[in-house]
């Protein structure tokens, strides 16, 4: 009798997926991303109920495309199957909506046709990121009203609260670059870039977001992934950071 024995490791090679889209007002914004996120935790909840989805009656995400003269077809890795989480996270901030997935080894081109359909552009999709997902928000405060505003003192509470707030769900320290008095941003500049590499994507854009609305500030967000892991700085080109935490 002859016996062999194996001993092998094995990974799943799955990353996390991002797409961002812009719509000409908030308020259209935040109604697409209702609509989005209705549908993904439907889609996740049919999906958990048909083993082969090729051959079942249309799913959630089907008839949504479908009402929008889209064509979509469930494919078996076009969605998350082993996230922690139970559906994709779709939210809007501003006049953008995301949709992110921490573990997923792709998600639907459709979604970005969605966007196209419901009057938005697709800013940018990272699809099947290994290394962590950068932010870099760009924080202005609206032309119209700026000039009663103290800008530096506005931009001093966002970086203040950020730097206490954000303390726990950042993978490194954030960074930022923003208005003093010693150096006033240039016509059309962010008044303040602030950029984060989050353990937890949703809880850390929700962060940023509350203290930039409390002083009357507006977003924009840009995503990328960083070229290398942890180990390297991903935040180095905002360093040092300005204006320095007060205390």
């Amino acid at each position: 009798m002859r016996i062999r024995a194996w001993n092998a490791f094995a990974s799943n090679n799955s990353g996390s997926y991002v797409i961002v889209g812009r719509f000409p007002t908030d308020a259209l914004a935040a109604e697409v991303a209702a609509e989005l996120r209705d549908v993904v935790v439907a889609h996740s909840a049919w999906l958990g109920t048909h083993d082969r989805p090729q051959a079942a009656a249309p799913s959630p995400l089907t008839t949504y495309a479908a009402n929008l003269v889209l064509d979509y077809e469930p494919e078996w890795d076009d969605w998350p199957q082993y996230s922690g989480r139970p559906s994709p996270d779709v939210f809007a901030i501003g006049h953008q909506v995301f949709v992110y997935s921490d573990y997923t080894v792709s998600m639907p081109a459709v979604l970005g046709r969605v966007m196209y359909a419901r009057g938005g552009r697709v800013d940018t999709e990272v699809d099947h990121a290994h290394h962590p997902i950068v932010a870099t928000f760009e924080i202005y405060f609206p032309w119209k009203t700026r000039d009663q505003v103290d800008i530096p003192a506005s931009v001093q509470l966002i970086v203040d609260e950020l730097h206490e707030t954000l303390a726990g769900l950042c993978v490194q320290p954030p960074a930022w670059q923003g208005a003093t008095p010693q150096h006033a941003s240039k016509f059309m500049d962010a008044d303040l870039l602030f950029g984060a590499v989050f353990e937890d994507l949703v809880q850390g854009f929700a962060a940023v977001n509350a203290a930039v609305t409390r002083v009357g500030g507006v977003l924009r967000v840009r995503v990328a992934e960083a070229l290398r892991d942890r180990d390297v700085d991903a935040l180095a080109m905002l360093r040092p950071c300005r204006p320095p935490v007060r205390g």
